[in-house]
């Protein structure tokens, strides 16, 4: 899949540095390229289930149980009888649903891509174990953990008071201003990310649930803005410079983790966690690589569906509708000149009350298939 010269490459560990100018225009080039390629590779989902999934907003908790424990449910427990149909609903999950190797998926970064003792070595002893700097951000790909779940069973119960006729405060919403710069779209997407956890989090479930969502959302699309402002924040805004500097690893790995891994990243991977500036510009490289075999390799290696994918393509889509998607090797991202309309419409397409309808119909697809 990879060339010799690549895997090379990715399987080097050049010294770990934050993000800086020198690296922007062959980050942009592999975020673009990724974006080109990974669309044709996903199958569109379908707008809605064919079978009433209403059942399972009923009871959170086993609903909750159903995504993650899977099939380990005894056949004669009944988890929902259909109030319509009194059909007798048991779970038959073959693994859990935030894991994107279950036997459900099809990840675009497959098992046999990965040296799963390194990752188990890391998972016995993170501190010493000697691996792959990759190590550590696939282990909770491979391994989602019990704080995935109770951020994704946080997001549900928010998905379902928005759904169900709750109707919160806005929460944050974008400050009033002309962000046509670069660095006018990078200072809203941080007032953003600080803001919403705090303005959100009580109303929708708490703040590592749906605010979590959305704040991955902002950290990934202040990335973008980031890659054409370095060296300028700290001339032109301080408070802009001083959330950049103290925000910036994270939200690049969030970006880089949403592009290879999907939205399912976003429960899997942690704030406290994240992965160095080297392993997120190596995962985005590989993901790239990957990515572009497979396009070469036509419709034989289309991705099989995967949860959250009507999100993942959301995503994928409005950032090609960006320009995003064609960034030059020379200059990356510089070339996108109307950052307001780019801001704006991100704030149109992805309010957090649109994105828990698009979490809510992943997740009546993802269980209407067992």
């Amino acid at each position: 899949m990879l060339s010799p010269v690549v895997a090379k490459r990715l399987n080097s560990a050049p010294p770990d540095e934050r993000p800086n100018k020198s690296m922007t225009p062959t980050i942009s080039y592999h975020i673009s390229r990724i974006i080109t390629f990974l669309i044709p590779l996903i199958t569109p989902p379908p707008d809605k289930p064919q079978k009433e999934m209403s059942h399972i907003w009923r009871n959170l908790e086993l609903t909750l149980q159903m995504c993650e424990r899977g099939n380990c449910f005894p056949k004669s427990i009944i988890i929902y009888i259909d109030i319509v149909t009194h059909d007798e609903l048991t779970s038959n999950f073959t693994a859990n649903i935030l894991n994107v190797y279950n036997a459900n998926s099809d990840p675009l970064i497959t098992k046999d891509m990965l040296n799963e003792s390194q990752v188990e070595d890391f998972q016995k002893d993170p501190r010493h174990a000697k691996v792959h700097f990759l190590a550590g951000p696939m282990s909770t790909i491979l391994s989602p953990t019990k704080t995935a779940y109770s951020c994704f069973g946080n997001t549900i119960k928010g998905v379902r008071l928005l759904r169900y006729g709750h109707k919160p405060s806005e929460g944050w919403s974008p400050p009033p201003g002309q962000p046509s710069l670069a660095m006018q779209a990078l200072a809203s997407f941080q007032d953003a990310y600080v803001n919403v956890p705090q303005e959100m989090g009580l109303a929708v479930g708490g703040k590592d649930g749906l605010p979590l969502v959305m704040q991955h959302l902002y950290g990934a699309m202040a990335t973008l803005p980031q890659l054409c402002c370095f060296g300028e924040a700290k001339r032109a805004l301080t408070k802009v410079h001083e959330r950049t500097t103290a925000h910036a690893l994270v939200q690049f790995s969030m970006l880089a983790g949403l592009l290879v891994f999907g939205p399912i990243n976003m429960f899997t991977s942690t704030l406290s966690g994240q992965m160095t500036t080297n392993a997120s510009r190596v995962l985005l490289e590989l993901g790239c690589s990957v990515a572009e075999a497979k396009h070469n390799n036509g419709t034989y290696s289309r991705l099989s569906p995967t949860f959250l994918d009507k999100l993942r393509l959301e995503f994928l889509c409005f950032l090609s509708a960006m320009g995003f998607g064609n960034a030059d090797t020379s200059v990356g991202f510089h070339s996108l000149k109307d950052w307001k309309f780019i801001h704006d419409e991100f704030h149109k397409q992805f309010s957090y009350i649109r994105v828990a309808n698009i979490i809510g119909a992943d997740l009546e697809l993802a269980l209407s298939k067992f």
